[in-house]
């Protein structure tokens, strides 16, 4: 029986209908729990699915609490350097990582590494997954240096393992060109995207949802560097792939509306802009919940757009609104956070409430002090 729900969340994980996988895998830890000797490491299976559907949903403090749980019975299990346990280290080094806590995902990442180095060997390719793991956790905690250290060792042990026209050679490509951009080196970060799409095309053709992932991040960089036109026909093209992959109804294709309403702004297109993050945001809504952080950095988004054509009012809600759910959502001293507040703060002083902008700005400059902090203690 667990088997066959196992499937059947698969199954549904496959075809993004994520709340019914949910309510599958809450019966499958239930049934596990029921029907298994305490300890069983199956149990803990049951629950690392769980954890990984809670996370795709948003659910970033449920999602916690069950890896760790998961992580427990595997240590207990099976010893704290078996492969399974390293998965669930995996695991719960996303979580941190969508909670904004990078330094506590890196960590984990690297006792992943160690793990996997030890019991799969260097070259393999689960060492060079976790390595462009940490990698993006480096450049997330602001040492892009370090990030791109990993994400060419990455891509050596790929490239060793797999060959050098793997699709998932492809992927790590695409990192390292996001790595760039990062640091705002974008004109390299486009030849970066266009080898990794190059690879994903002839292997697994253009219509494939990763290959227009790659070609989302190409024309973010493709807006920074003011070729417009060409970021715009790739936006096109994302859209039609994502569209046909899963319908009119997908996070993904939320994704590309935001960013091609970046590209609006930028072209000084307000109108299509604030229509294209309008639409963004209701697909969010609908597809992973009002309180979402994607929803929330949305509202932000829109909230800027809506400040800048002089509706001060609907902007000030927008962007409190955003404000309250990062903050429910990731906690009090994401980033994400932050950059939102600063947001309000530029609202709210642009508008005269220069009391409120100040309280703000000393929310922000205590995130950015805590953060600073945590990255101190990891550092050493």
């Amino acid at each position: 029986m667990l088997e066959q729900l196992q499937v059947r969340i698969e199954e549904l994980f496959e075809r993004e209908r994520l709340d019914e996988a949910l309510v599958l895998a809450e019966k499958a830890v239930h049934q596990a729990r029921r029907s298994l000797p305490p300890g069983d490491p199956a149990i803990a299976d049951a629950l690392a699915t769980l954890g990984v559907l809670q996370l795709h949903l948003g659910r970033a403090t449920a999602a916690e609490s069950t890896q760790r749980e998961a992580l427990e019975l595997r240590e207990a299990a099976l010893g704290p350097e078996h492969p399974e346990v390293g998965r669930s280290l995996n695991q719960l080094a996303a979580v941190h990582h969508s909670e904004g806590r990078y330094g506590e995902a890196e960590g984990l990442w690297s006792r992943v590494l160690q793990i996997r180095e030890r019991t799969l060997g260097p070259g393999h390719q689960g060492v060079g997954e976790t390595l462009e793991s940490l990698a993006k956790a480096s450049a997330y905690r602001g040492d892009l240096g370090q990030a791109a250290q990993h994400c060419q060792r990455a891509l050596r042990v790929l490239v060793a393992a797999l060959g050098p026209a793997d699709p998932r050679v492809g992927e790590a490509l695409g990192t390292m060109g996001w790595i760039l951009a990062e640091g705002g080196h974008h004109a390299e970060a486009v030849s970066y995207y266009e080898r990794g799409l190059q690879i994903h095309v002839d292997a697994l053709g253009l219509e494939q949802p990763t290959a227009a992932m790659l070609m989302s991040n190409q024309a973010a960089s493709l807006t920074a560097l003011g070729r417009f036109p060409e970021a715009r026909s790739l936006y096109e093209r994302c859209l039609e792939i994502y569209r046909t992959s899963y319908g009119e109804r997908h996070p993904y294709l939320a994704m590309v509306l935001n960013d091609l309403a970046r590209l609006f702004v930028a072209e000084g297109n307000l109108q299509e802009a604030e229509q294209s993050y309008r639409r963004a945001l209701e697909l969010f809504r609908v597809t992973l919940g009002p309180d979402h952080p994607y929803t929330a950095r949305t509202l932000s988004n829109l909230g800027e757009l809506v400040s800048s054509t002089g509706r001060a009012e609907e902007a000030r809600r927008l962007h409190e609104r955003a404000c309250e759910l990062l903050e429910q959502a990731l906690g009090p001293a994401h980033r994400d956070l932050a950059r939102a507040l600063e947001r309000l703060a530029a609202h709210l002083e642009r508008s005269g409430d220069t009391e409120g902008a100040a309280r703000c700005r000393l929310r922000v400059a205590g995130i950015r002090d805590d953060r600073q902090g945590n990255h101190d203690g990891e550092s050493r």
